[in-house]
C-alpha cells in the first residue's frame, strides 16, 4: 500500500476542512552526528539569545518553555529534522535546529528547502501588484486570458484568485498521482497539470461555493504570464524577491536548491526513500519554490504587513471574503493566497517530505517559520501544524490553535 500524504498546498486544505541566488555555504564536512547544529553554539547565537541543547533561546518563560516544547516533540514524534525561528517584534525569541538533514550532517537554520503552499502568497500578491498597475482587473473574465479552460466566460480572475472557481484540487486526481509517482523526477509542463484540475470542468457554479485548490494558483500564474508578456519567475523576483532581499529563494523551473540543503524522505511510493530532489513541476509555482529561513521570515512579514501592497490590496489579500463559503469560518478562513486563523496569518504545507508551518500575528508583531523532516517511525497522519500548535498556545494564549 502506499502512503499517502499531505501534498505541497493540501495541507492548507486539510487544515480548513478540520476546521474548514546565492548560494549559502555548505556544511562542515568534518561535522559530527550530533543533533546540535553549527549555528547553535554560544557565540553565533542571535543577540538577545543563548544555547541551550542545540537551541538559540532568548532569557524568557515563554522561550524556554517553548524550546522545550521543540526538544520534546522532535524526540517522542520521531522527526528527522526541525528548523525554527520565532521573532517578536524583529526580536528572536527561539532559533535554532535540531536533527540530521543526512546522516551525520546536522540540521542547520540556514539549510534550503522547498517551501510548499507558501507560494500561494507569491502569486497572489503579484496579482495585486499588476491589478494596481492595471495590467488586469479582478472582475475581468477568465476567457479574456485562458479562453480554452472551460467555462472560462463564467469565471473571473477574482474568483480563481479566492478558489470560487469551482476546479478541481489537482493533486486529487488518481490519474494525476499514478503518474507522479511512476516518475517524481519528471519535468511537467504547467499547462499539463492545470488539465487535471480544469478536467470536467467546475465542481460547482463559479463563485457559489469554495474548495481550497493548488489548480487556481496555477492558472493565475498563466493568467499573469499571459496579461504580462513575462515569465511569473521574472513578476516574482522583481515584485517580491528584490525588494524583500529574498536572494536565498529560488524558482521550481528546476530541482536544484542551493547548498547547504534540508534533505526529505517520505514512504509516499511505499518505500523510505529520499526525496529532495523531486523535480518541483509538478507543484510549480503553488508550491515548488525553494527557500530558507530567514527567507520566509521575511516573506511572511511583508505579507502580514502589506508592505509590498497598497492599503486597499492588502485590505483585499485578507479580507474574508470567503466566509460562509465551503468550511470557511469568520475564526478561520481563506483569503488570497493566505489563511487566516484566530487572527493569525498562516500557511502550513507538507510535500514530498517536508512539513512546515509559517505564521504572523499582526497585532503582536510574532512570526514563527518552522519546517521540519521525518524518520520512517514518524505518524504520517500527523499535522504539518504538529509543533506550531503548542507554541501558539505559550506564545500567545489568546490566538491558540487547535486544529484536531
Amino acid at each position: 500500500m502506499r502512503t499517502t500524504v499531505l501534498w505541497g498546498v493540501v495541507a492548507i486544505a486539510a487544515m480548513m476542512t478540520s476546521i474548514s541566488g546565492c548560494t549559502a555555504s555548505p556544511p562542515d564536512s568534518t561535522a559530527s552526528d550530533s543533533a546540535t547544529p553549527a549555528a547553535a553554539t554560544s557565540d553565533e547565537c542571535p543577540d538577545g539569545t543563548a544555547e541551550a541543547e542545540g537551541l538559540c533561546v532568548a532569557e524568557t518563560a515563554e522561550a524556554q518553555e517553548a524550546a522545550d516544547v521543540v526538544r520534546s516533540l522532535f524526540e517522542s514524534e520521531s522527526l528527522g529534522a526541525v528548523i525554527i525561528g520565532v521573532w517578536r517584534a524583529g526580536e528572536p525569541v527561539l532559533v535554532g535546529a535540531l536533527g540530521e538533514s543526512l546522516t551525520g550532517v546536522p540540521a542547520t537554520v540556514d539549510m534550503h528547502h522547498r517551501t510548499g503552499n507558501v507560494g500561494h502568497s507569491l502569486v497572489e500578491t503579484v496579482l495585486l501588484q499588476q491589478v494596481e498597475k492595471g495590467t488586469l482587473a479582478l472582475d475581468d473574465p477568465l476567457s479574456k486570458y485562458l479562453p480554452d479552460l472551460p467555462s472560462a466566460d463564467e469565471i473571473t480572475i477574482d474568483m480563481v484568485a479566492h478558489s470560487t472557481s469551482g476546479y478541481t484540487q489537482y493533486t486529487i486526481v488518481p490519474e494525476f498521482q499514478d503518474k507522479l509517482y511512476e516518475n517524481p523526477f519528471a519535468d511537467w509542463n504547467i499547462d499539463d497539470v492545470i488539465a487535471y484540475g480544469v478536467e470536467g470542468g467546475p465542481q460547482y457554479d463559479p463563485g457559489t461555493n469554495w474548495n481550497f485548490s493548488d489548480t487556481n494558483i496555477l492558472i493565475l500564474a498563466r493568467v499573469l504570464e499571459e496579461a504580462t508578456g513575462k515569465p511569473l519567475a521574472e513578476l516574482v523576483q522583481e515584485g517580491i524577491f528584490d525588494p524583500l532581499g529574498m536572494d536565498q529563494s529560488t524558482s521550481p523551473a528546476t530541482a536544484y536548491l542551493p547548498d547547504p540543503v534540508l534533505h526529505s524522505y517520505t514512504g509516499e511510493r511505499a518505500v523510505w526513500e529520499e526525496a529532495t530532489f523531486w523535480h518541483p513541476s509538478w507543484t510549480s509555482f503553488a508550491g515548488g519554490w525553494g527557500s530558507t529561513q530567514d527567507d520566509l521570515r521575511a516573506l511572511i512579514e511583508a505579507v502580514g504587513t502589506g508592505s509590498l501592497l497598497s492599503d486597499e490590496s492588502h485590505e483585499a489579500q485578507l479580507a474574508p471574503t470567503n466566509v460562509g463559503l465551503g468550511s470557511n469560518t469568520d475564526e478561520r478562513y481563506y483569503g488570497m493566497g493566505i489563511s487566516i486563523v484566530n487572527d493569525w496569518l498562516l500557511t502550513a504545507p507538507g510535500l514530498q517530505g517536508y512539513h512546515a508551518s509559517v505564521g504572523y500575528l499582526r497585532d503582536q508583531e510574532l512570526t514563527v517559520v518552522i519546517y521540519f523532516t521525518t524518520t520512517p517511525e514518524y505518524d504520517a497522519s500527523s499535522r504539518s501544524t504538529l509543533i506550531f500548535e503548542p507554541l501558539s498556545a505559550i506564545l500567545a494564549p489568546e490566538n491558540a490553535i487547535d486544529l484536531g
